[in-house]
This record gives C-alpha cells, sequence and structure tokens, in this order.
C-alpha cells in the first residue's frame, strides 16, 4: 500500500512517500517540526505497512494518547502525540494519512452544581460519645477479609504462574510484555499464567520488535528475539557529476544521491560516466540509520593528441564526424581510433591511432598527397595494351590515376598495329581524355597454288583465287586453301612488316594417301632477291615433298604472284627428301644452338621460342639439318669441307 504522507502546519503542507520512511519528530529541519523540541525526539517508521512510533534517545518525555512513550508504539488512526502544548493529530483517509500539528487547548472549567455520581452525601454525623469501638471493630474486619482474599490470589498465582525468560539481541532501551494477568518481573525473568501475551522491545538503530509469545504449562519457557538493524542512509557522490550509480549491479540513478537506503554490510559500488574509465569500490555500510558519505573521484579515460599536416587547414574526421581541424589537439578516448585528414585538392588520408588514458602525444606531421590526374584512355581500335612509365597496366578501354605535375609516358601496342607513345602531364584533380588512333602494319604473302582455281580463305573469308598476293596485317591469320575433290590446305601465318613471304601450295586429291599440300619453297630476304633453297635432312616423320627425278622450279611471268626474280628451270633430284609441314622455331634451333637470337622487327620481338627462327645462314642452316640426322641415326646428307658446306 502506497499511502500519501500531508503534513500540515502553520508553516504550510509537505508531500512525503512511504520511501522517505523514518520521518523525523521534533527540531525545525524535521519532516514533522515541533517549535518546543530542541533536536529529534522521535522517529516514524514504517514496518510492513504499518507505521510506528519510536522515542528517540535521551529525549524529552513524549505522551500518546495521554500516556507517556516509553518504547516503539504503533499508531491508528485518531492517535495523537503530545509534547508540551504541542499536539500532533494522526488521521488515515483512505490512501492518505494526514498529520496535523496543533497546541493543545486550555478550557477553563467549573464544575457542575450537582454532585458527583454515586451515593448522596451523607448529613453531618456527630460521632457517639459511647459505642465507638463496635464501628472499629467492623472496618478491621473488612480489611482482615481483604487482605485474606489477596494473600489466597497470590497464592494461586505462585502455585500456577510459570517462569518466562527472554533473550533480546541487541540489548533492548526498553521491553514491554502485556497480557492477564499482568506478568510480574522476577529478576531476568517474568512470572505468568498460561495464556497469550504481546512483547514490545525497542533500541536505537534497529527496528521495533512487535511479537506474540503464547505460554503453556508444559511448553516453552525460554523465547529468544533479534532486532532486525535499520538501514544505513548513504548519500553517493562523484567528482565529475552525473556518473549512473550501480549498488550491487543495480540502477540507482545519477550522482549525487542522498541517503541511500542500505541493508548494513559490505556492497559494490559502480559509476560509470562518459570519456571516464569506469569505477567500481566496495562501501562498508555500518546501518541502525546512521548517516554516511561518500565521494567517489573518477579517472579521465581519454589521452590529448595532437596532429598537424602539411599543408595545414585539413579537416579531423572519425567516422564521418568531423573532430577539429590540423593543427589541433583531441582529446580521444582509450583504445583504437581510425582518423582521417581531408583537404579539398588533396587525396584523403586515413591512419590508425591507439590511445592510452592519460596520454600527452605530437604525431609526426602528415604530408597530403595531392589528387591525382584522371585519365581515361581508349584505342582505335580497341584492345590494346598498356604501358604507364614502362609498367603493364592493362588494355583499352581503361581509367588510370596519373601522378599530377609529372611527365609520364604511356605506350599504346596492339598486335598488327604500329606502336602508339604519348607524354602528357595532368594536374590535380584534372580529367582528361584520350583517344588513341592506332596504325596498322601491313606484310607482304605471296601464294602460288595447284590446282590455279582453288578457293583462298583468310581468317574464315573468302579472298577470291588460291594464287594471289596478299597484302596482310602484322598479326597472326588463318589460312586456308580448298577445292572439292582435294584435301584442304590449312595454316597459320604471321606477316612480318617489311618483309614478304612465299607460299607455295600443291593439293593433293582425296584418297592420294598424302594429307595437306605441300610447303612453299624459299622465300624472300626481304630486299627482292632469291635466296638459296634451303638445306633439309632425310628424317624420320617429316613428310614427303618429291620423289626421284626431275622437274620446273620457279614461276612464269604469266604466273599471278610471280616475283620479278623468279625465273623458270629444270631441277633433277637424285634422291628423294623430306621436309617438316611447319618453319623451325627458335625453341627447336637452339636446342642446336643455344646462344641463338632472332631478334626483333619493328620494335615486336621475333625471339619467342615458339616463333619461327630467322637470321640463319645457309651454312647453319645445312649443320642444323645434319644434326637432325645425326639425332635420328640417319646419315648426313652435306659435308664440311673446312669450314664450308657442301653437298
Amino acid at each position: 500500500m502506497n499511502r500519501i504522507i500531508l503534513v500540515r502546519s502553520a508553516q504550510g503542507e509537505r508531500r512525503y512517500q512511504p520511501g522517505d520512511y523514518p520521518l523525523a519528530v521534533g527540531g525545525e529541519r524535521s519532516a514533522i517540526p515541533l517549535q518546543s523540541a530542541p533536536g529529534v525526539v522521535a522517529y516514524i517508521g514504517l514496518e510492513q505497512g504499518h507505521p510506528f512510533v519510536q522515542p528517540a534517545d535521551s529525549a524529552p518525555p513524549l505522551w500518546h494518547n495521554h500516556e507517556r512513550l516509553a518504547g516503539s508504539t504503533w499508531l491508528k488512526s485518531g492517535d495523537q502525540l503530545q509534547l508540551g502544548d504541542e499536539v500532533i493529530l494522526w488521521e488515515v483517509r483512505g490512501e492518505q494519512i494526514i498529520v496535523s500539528l496543533g497546541q493543545a487547548e486550555r478550557l477553563p472549567l467549573t464544575p457542575p452544581v450537582s454532585p458527583p455520581p454515586g451515593k448522596p452525601p451523607l448529613d453531618p454525623v456527630t460521632p457517639p460519645v459511647s459505642g465507638g469501638w463496635g464501628g472499629r471493630r467492623r472496618g478491621l474486619r473488612w480489611a482482615l477479609a481483604s487482605l485474606f482474599a489477596l494473600l489466597l490470589l497470590a497464592a494461586a498465582f505462585i502455585l500456577l504462574a510459570v517462569p518466562l525468560t527472554l533473550q533480546l539481541e541487541p540489548e533492548p532501551a526498553s521491553v514491554s510484555l502485556r497480557g492477564f494477568p499482568p506478568p510480574i518481573p522476577f529478576g531476568e525473568r517474568y512470572l505468568v499464567l498460561p495464556g497469550e501475551y504481546t512483547l514490545e522491545a525497542a533500541a536505537a538503530g534497529y527496528r521495533p520488535l512487535l511479537e506474540k509469545i503464547t505460554v503453556t504449562a508444559d511448553g516453552a519457557r525460554r523465547f529468544r528475539f533479534s532486532l532486525a538493524m535499520l538501514p544505513g542512509l548513504v548519500s553517493i557522490g562523484s567528482e565529475p557529476g552525473g556518473a549512473v550509480l550501480q549498488v550491487d549491479g543495480e540502477p540507482k540513478g545519477n550522482t549525487p544521491l542522498a541517503e541511500l537506503e542500505l541493508s548494513p554490510g559490505r556492497h559494490r559500488l559502480r559509476l560509470e560516466l562518459p570519456r571516464y574509465r569506469p569505477l567500481e569500490q566496495d562501501l562498508e555500510v555500518t546501518g541502525r540509520g546512521k548517516r554516511q558519505q561518500v565521494t567517489l573521484k573518477l579517472a579521465p579515460d581519454w589521452g590529448v593528441i595532437r596532429i598537424t599536416s602539411k599543408p595545414a587547414g585539413a579537416e579531423i574526421r572519425e567516422q564521418g564526424k568531423r573532430l577539429g581541424q590540423t593543427p589541433g589537439e583531441l582529446e580521444l578516448s582509450s583504445g583504437e581510433h581510425r582518423l582521417q585528414l581531408m583537404l579539398e585538392g588533396y587525396k584523403p588520408h586515413a591512419f590508425d591511432l591507439q590511445v592510452a588514458a592519460g596520454e600527452q602525444r605530437l604525431l609526426d606531421p602528415v604530408r597530403l598527397e595531392k589528387l591525382d590526374g584522371i585519365l581515361t584512355l581508349s584505342s582505335r581500335p580497341a584492345g590494346g595494351s598498356v604501358t604507364l612509365d614502362g609498367v603493364y597496366v592493362g588494355q583499352t578501354p581503361l581509367e588510370l590515376r596519373l601522378e599530377p605535375e609529372l611527365a609520364h609516358v604511356l605506350s599504346v601496342t596492339r598486335a598488327g598495329y604500329r606502336p602508339a607513345r604519348r607524354t602528357l602531364e595532368l594536374k590535380s584533380g584534372e580529367a582528361r581524355r584520350l583517344e588513341v588512333p592506332l596504325q596498322a602494319e601491313y606484310g607482304t604473302l605471296f601464294i602460288t597454288t595447284t590446282p590455279a582455281d582453288a578457293e583462298l580463305l583468310v581468317d574464315g573469308r573468302p579472298k577470291g583465287p588460291a594464287t594471289a598476293r596478299l597484302q596482310l596485317t602484322a598479326r597472326p591469320h588463318r589460312i586456308e586453301i580448298r577445292k572439292p575433290g582435294y584435301l584442304p590446305y590449312r595454316r597459320e601465318v604471321t606477316p612480318i612488316m617489311g618483309i614478304s613471304r612465299n607460299l607455295e601450295v600443291t593439293l593433293k586429291r582425296e584418297g592420294s594417301g598424302s594429307g595437306g599440300g605441300k610447303g612453299g619453297k624459299g622465300g624472300s630476304n626481304g630486299k627482292g632477291r632469291q635466296s638459296k633453297v634451303a638445306p633439309v635432312a632425310v628424317v624420320k616423320g617429316m613428310q614427303r615433298l618429291a620423289p626421284v627425278g626431275s622437274f620446273t622450279l620457279g614461276a612464269s611471268r604469266r604466273e599471278p604472284g610471280r616475283r620479278a626474280n623468279e625465273n623458270l628451270r629444270q631441277v633433277s633430284l637424285s634422291r628423294p627428301f623430306r621436309i617438316a609441314p611447319r618453319e623451325v622455331t627458335n625453341g627447336e634451333f637452339r636446342r642446336f644452338r643455344p646462344g641463338h637470337s632472332s631478334g626483333a622487327a619493328a620494335g615486336i620481338t621475333l625471339d619467342g621460342d615458339d616463333q619461327p627462327v630467322v637470321g640463319v645462314s645457309w651454312d647453319d642452316a645445312a649443320r642444323y639439318a645434319n644434326w637432325l640426322s645425326a639425332r635420328e641415326g640417319l646419315p648426313a646428307a652435306y659435308r664440311d669441307v673446312e669450314g664450308r658446306v657442301q653437298l
């Protein structure tokens, strides 16, 4: 039950809640003030929802319902407390308890005219002169009879009474044992008749004791009771204030907190305040209504960090929140922080920082980098390989970030096209678009096909008759020659700018047992002069080119694709030979001569292991053919005479 206490006096009305108990009665600063009291004369407490009054130690006499208050006494509606001429009226009205303060009324009294109730007044009697002894004798008999009755009652009480022992902890200031017949104190015991009695005890600093005792003739005659200690009134503050207080894990509010009721014993206090270290401390509460004052000092949980930058004026941010500007000092909580410096025209600079509580530190100046220039690069056609300052960065189209105010060398290359080179410089934060047109490189390929009406396809596209002169970009192309009734001829050719190549193809009829067409004869050296016929070796696994016999070598003037240095002549073969289906590669030739290099043409390397070997003399080719024959266990086709190779 949460009853509101209203204290009404000449100074006004005060309002108290059940949590405000105990209420002091007495001096001007008490909850229930009395003008005639020098200090606190009593306390009003609450036990299981029932109020009671308890006199203070060494207080002037306080009267309860016209009886002197000796110990704790329950209060009920209509009760009054009196100290001198001041009266406290206790009235319960529903959920309100009204405490009224006033002065005791002193009214002039006039006795009634009629005699007091009882026997009518007697007329004055003149004692007789004789016969007086008879009256005195009757009075004596009456007194003796009364005394005898009292002695009989006392004897009966002594015979039926049992001794009762009370043990109270701690020693109370006042003890009251009430019942009928009234108990008779006998030393530290009481003589009582079997029945029910009420025990009341009070001690300073303890809750009043109110217990019912039932005494039987053959039951317990020793009773032990302990008075419950009053809680302590603890006021808790902090430096700085406003900290959240927990007592034994239970929130109590923000400091300062006045007169918290805490049970006697040890309690765990915890204070929490943003930017300060949490503080935990044990507190021993004495209890018994005593007041204690505790002030706890919180330790800062931050460090002072000074941050500078070059250039200055950068904004300092953490998780998007602005903290200050360089140069500046920041109070940062202990732990890890990720800070970011931002300045217009410069790249954001982020860094991690570990801060210890209480430290003061000056960080090294942060050098901010200017914003990159942004280059959007494309080429025509797309797919060009891009190097920036000699480092490969990808293929067009792409976006590049360039260090500002610095000259950069940009190269774009693509197979079949001339390399493009640009030197450019971008300002900080500048965005620029650049398209690089690539110029195609062409090589010449002469194709002579038998039969002449075969169809030619380049990269899968028809190109007309298979005997032709082609201008092809300097990149790999797929050559296909076909005619119904003949086996198709397929080959991949990579033209080189400035170098002409010949390709002679003779298609084989289907079912002839040979596949594809024959390879071309010796190519051109790029200057229009005809080279020697390349040396060959009789090597297992090679295709047969021609049997023993005579044939015409060269081209007539009327043959399409004929070159100026090609003339018809008769050639006789004394023995058959075989030829590989493709050119000898750099990797294969280096097995014979490890240090060979084919070099480069127009800035493109010719030295890959899978590329055809170039830069080989006729003598070196003949020696390579002999080396292959020796590996296969065949006789050499050429003779080395005094450093010259001969057939």
